[in-house]
């Protein structure tokens, strides 16, 4: 069984800010988990 893959701390960071940047350029969220290459379901919209 493989183990999950953990992310840093920087790269989540770096990967929220590059949603938060899309979703403000009127990209939808299915759009934003594809660009961001993070499944939708992990996503929050606020």
């Amino acid at each position: 069984m493989m183990a999950k893959q953990r992310y840093t701390t920087e790269e989540i960071i770096h990967k929220l800010r590059e949603a938060d940047v899309l979703s403000r350029q009127g990209r939808t969220l299915s759009e934003v988990a594809t660009l961001t290459k993070w499944p939708a379901n992990t996503l929050i919209v606020v």
